[in-house]
């Protein structure tokens, strides 16, 4: 026992440091503010929230290791305009008497709040079985519904505030005797349905054994998806993009709404990325371009040698051999406009990433349509697109009405970059909003979201809900150099934490690209307090390829003409993972153009985790630029998964279809259900 006991002694003895305790603040529209408790640090390892002295708020008690408990007196109410609140007790059966389970909504002033009756908190802690609902300045609520855990209901409206409930499960009616009130959603998923069976499906690829700092795999981008009338019958078709050693599959819409496919079996060795249906050789018949990408090959690897599909007018797709000239880079997108107004398409294609030097900028290439046999006219026409950076998306627009189009290209830690056509060439245009707002973006969409008759943008970013945060005087950079000498690229990331620019990677992480850094930081305490200038000498970092991002948000590009455009962050719900796929038209049918939003992203380094925390979003214009977020279990409109593009695809005269590519995952459909109401 004495061995116990100064056992025990050293223990408290040793060196520690209390943490602080905070509360977050809700500010609302998803957005909490940290605030310091009012109390001193602590190893505290429970709480729990009741209205300990009856005066209309929740004070909380915090219990602690080897220290007296903390009490914090909330004093809301002892405000000179103390806002109202309302008290829930429930009595629920004989059998769970504190009706634990129930859940509850109250409306207020058309906003709505929820809680559920689980007491349980933490570790070894557990509140008041009293529901306490905050009503700010409404001195009644509209409304409050209780669903009981054996489904019985009960609703009461125009309900007083500053009082206690009791509310009985006796008195609530079974689930059938309330009406039902179906929701008036916009969209119906039909995956599955109508023959558009597929899945796609990724073949096991470790990205980071040959860069372990990378901060996501390019094994998992794809697949594209692209609509167009592939077999000359008038009605839209589809082309959904295979993984590595996945065809692709064609599917073709009969005149009964239905689908029947056909896999292209030929070049399937790379990750299908962007793609697009378009006749490229006049003949009528509209062809099929897919990019390769991925990482799963060497740099400079033929396999990476982007496909022209030439279609013999029924569907039948043999591969154009000729027809392209020589393209090793892993790419990301493709794009088509008459560039040259010649009369016919030409193409920009982006490259993404060069397999083992992230994140070094690829070759993008811009190729003029040469009676069918593309020409890679990029030194030529638009010197600068030649390595732009690690492009994700593309889109030719006409900016100003000039019906020429320029090319408008975003990606990763690059800004959203301007090519304005003069007489066939592209000339970067400058534009000081666009070109301070580095990100890592992925998609583009046009529209006029306005309505003043020019062409704005949509643009899908990284959001908000990740572990850095980033700001034009705090961004995140990548430093990416041999800084070794072993003849390998390193790529290392910092961000600013606490306003101290730090690497973000572990020590472990770290030494296992450089491993001459274990002599210079052999403890993690060494490595913790170590900045980027701290790990390598001047002349080192001096030669390092720098690239810098400080701006995460998803936008809406407001076209404010002469190529100047204005940066909005959309709606914070757009913000809670990386957007990857938009559509814009007027879905809800006001008069005013709307944007369906897909994303998610699964290819993470591990110690992040997935960002999957988004579930697709409709975003309803207001005809000013301005976008009201509509919920998933609004609109009808949820998509999970890792979804990596969305397309529109027009069924008969009536039907449309909206299809969502989700990477290693099915292929996801949703229905318009607005014409059934009319």
């Amino acid at each position: 026992e004495k061995r116990n006991q100064a056992l025990l002694e050293q223990i408290r003895n040793l060196p520690g440091e209390k943490p602080a305790n905070y509360y977050f603040h809700n500010l609302g529209n998803l957005c909490f503010e940290a605030k310091g408790s009012g109390c001193p640090p602590s190893y505290s390892n429970g709480a729990a929230f009741s209205d300990l002295d009856l005066d209309g708020d929740l004070d909380l008690v915090v219990n602690n290791i080897n220290e007296p408990a903390f009490l914090l007196e909330n004093k809301t109410a002892q405000q000179p305009v103390p806002p109202h609140y309302l008290r829930i007790e429930l009595e629920g059966p004989a059998s769970n008497p504190a009706g634990i389970g129930a859940k509850l909504q109250m409306y207020v002033q058309g906003k709505e709040q929820y809680l559920e009756q689980y007491p349980y908190r933490g570790f070894q802690s557990t509140v008041s079985t009293c529901l306490h609902f905050g009503l700010g300045t409404a001195t009644t609520a509209d409304s409050l519904v209780v669903v009981w855990p054996d489904g019985k209901r009960q609703k009461l409206t125009q309900i007083a505030s500053n009082q206690l409930l009791r509310l009985r499960h006796s008195e609530a009616k079974a689930a059938s005797a309330l009406p039902l009130q179906l929701a008036n959603t916009i969209f119906r998923e039909v995956s599955g349905l109508r023959g558009l069976n597929f899945t796609h499906r990724e073949l096991p690829f470790n990205d980071f054994r040959f860069q372990p700092l990378l901060p996501h795999q390019f094994s998992r981008l794809g697949p594209g998806i692209a609509v167009g009338d592939l077999n000359g019958d008038g009605l839209e078709d589809c082309y959904v993009g295979g993984a590595k050693d996945q065809s692709g599959r064609t599917f073709f819409q009969q005149p009964n709404g239905h689908f029947y496919s056909r896999e292209i079996p030929e070049g399937n060795e790379a990750e299908d990325m962007g793609v697009i249906i378009l006749d490229v050789n006049g003949d009528g018949a509209n062809d099929l371009y897919v990019v390769s990408g991925g990482s799963e090959f060497p740099l400079n690897s033929p396999a990476y040698q982007d496909r022209l599909y030439l279609n013999d007018g029924a569907g039948n797709f043999h591969l154009g051999r000729n027809a392209l000239p020589e393209m090793h880079a892993s790419g990301s997108c493709v794009a088509a406009a008459d560039f040259d107004m010649d009369g016919d398409l030409d193409l920009f294609v982006g490259g993404r990433v060069e397999p083992g030097r992230y994140p070094m900028p690829p070759r993008s290439y811009l190729l003029r349509n040469e009676g069918g046999v593309f020409r890679d006219v990029t030194a030529e026409l638009a010197p600068g697109l030649d390595r732009i950076g690690m492009a994700t998306t593309a889109i030719w627009a006409d900016l100003d009405n000039s019906r020429k189009p320029s090319l408008v290209i975003a990606g990763e830690w690059m800004p959203i970059t301007i090519f304005r056509n003069e007489g066939g060439k592209l000339v970067h245009q400058a534009c000081p909003e666009l070109e301070h707002n580095s990100g890592w973006w992925n998609t583009l969409a046009e529209g006029d979201f306005d309505q003043d008759g020019d062409t704005d943008f949509l643009a899908g970013n990284m959001g908000l809900n990740i572990p850095y945060k980033v700001s034009e005087k705090e961004p995140m950079r990548v430093y990416a150099s041999d800084f070794d000498e072993n003849g390998s690229l390193d790529a290392i990331i910092s961000a600013y934490i606490q306003g101290i620019e730090t690497p973000i990677h572990s020590r472990d992480a770290l030494l296992a690209q450089v491993v001459s850094l274990e002599r210079k930081y052999p403890r993690y305490a060494l490595y913790a307090e170590a900045t980027p200038q701290q790990l390598f000498p001047a002349n080192k970092l001096e030669k390092a390829y720098i690239r810098e991002c400080n701006n995460f948000n998803s936008c809406y590009l407001e076209n404010l003409g002469d190529g100047q455009f204005k940066l909005s962050p959309l709606p914070m719900a757009a913000q809670m993972a990386p957007i990857n796929g938009i559509i814009c038209q007027d879905f809800n049918q006001d008069g005013r153009l709307d944007a369906l939003l897909v994303g998610n992203s699964y290819s993470t380094e591990v110690n992040t985790g997935s960002y999957d925390a988004f579930n697709g979003l409709l975003l309803a214009g207001d005809g000013k630029g301005g976008f009201i977020a509509i919920s998933p279990r609004e609109s009808g409109f949820w998509v999970t998964g890792d979804a990596k593009n969305i397309a529109r695809l027009q069924v008969g005269a009536e039907e449309q279809l909206i299809l969502i590519a989700v990477n290693n995952g099915p292929l996801l459909a949703f229905e318009s259900t607005l014409n059934e109401k009319q």
